[in-house]
């Protein structure tokens, strides 16, 4: 028994000047909830604390899904304000983002979240999920450009299809007619700039994606590293002498070009 009093002596010792924190679920209970879906919760959860070495599992209550954690003192402070401020929307954009991830997480399950200190009735920092009213749609049409490495160009209709790699990532929302396809099969595997008109839209997330881009134009890019197109500006900048400086003066200033700089 005397061990037993020395463990929970221990225990509370270790717990001393840590605060809990409390994340409740309602979608689920401890035995419904899937682990790997538990495990996301408490990943996103941790980056919107923002504390990731501070704050510390503590255990599952039962009941709704409540996930009880632990911060430590110094982080304590810094949660409560983080918190504060996206109840009051002044938090960083960053922030509101992770706010949103656990929200749109709670409204794909039908749940709602509530987040606060275990013993702290008030400051409840709600997650509304499928409570949440949300936005229509927004879709935008404008003009644009996109630049990327020319992969596939073709279609069996009378609408041709073409896809590009820009910044590791492929995208095929391009379209244009068979003419305008045969002028850019020749530069297959190059890179292009195309020019057109688009339509992008923006989900309930606040987060925007290109549905459609209709090809107007192109343009070929050269593919060369910046260490050449620095090489040939340097070489183009030593072909210049005094007189195309006063030529450029001129045109600037309305002043007449001067030769040997004597006006």
């Amino acid at each position: 028994m005397a061990m037993r009093g020395n463990d929970a002596k221990a225990r509370k010792a270790a717990h001393r000047g840590v605060v809990r924190f409390v994340f409740k679920i309602d979608a689920f209970t401890p035995a419904t909830i899937p682990m790997a879906r538990l495990g996301e919760y408490m990943t996103a959860l941790a980056w919107f604390l923002g504390e990731i070495d501070a704050v510390h599992f503590s255990k599952v209550t039962p009941g709704s899904t409540r996930v009880s954690m632990l911060a430590e003192r110094e982080a304590a402070p810094k949660i409560r304000a983080r918190a504060e401020a996206v109840r009051t929307g002044t938090a960083p954009r960053d922030v509101m983002d992770q706010y949103r991830t656990i929200n749109k997480m709670l409204r794909d399950d039908k749940g709602t979240g509530r987040f606060g200190e275990e013993k702290q009735r008030g400051k409840i920092l709600a997650f509304p999920g499928r409570n949440e009213t949300l936005s229509k749609p927004l879709t935008v049409r404008q003009q644009g450009t996109f630049d990327g490495e020319l992969i596939r160009v073709g279609g069996t209709d009378k609408t041709s299809h073409v896809m590009l790699v820009s910044e590791d990532q492929r995208q095929s929302e391009f379209e244009t007619d068979r003419a305008m396809a045969k002028r850019l099969g020749k530069h297959l595997y190059e890179y292009v700039r195309l020019h057109g008109r688009g339509t992008w839209q923006r989900d309930v997330d606040g987060e925007w994606s290109l549905v459609k881009f209709k090809i107007d134009d192109f343009d070929p890019l050269d593919d060369a590293p910046l260490s050449s197109a620095i090489a040939d500006l340097r070489t183009l900048a030593d072909q210049w002498g005094d007189e195309a400086v006063q030529l450029v003066k001129f045109d600037r200033d309305g002043k007449e070009p001067t030769k040997n700089g004597v006006g």
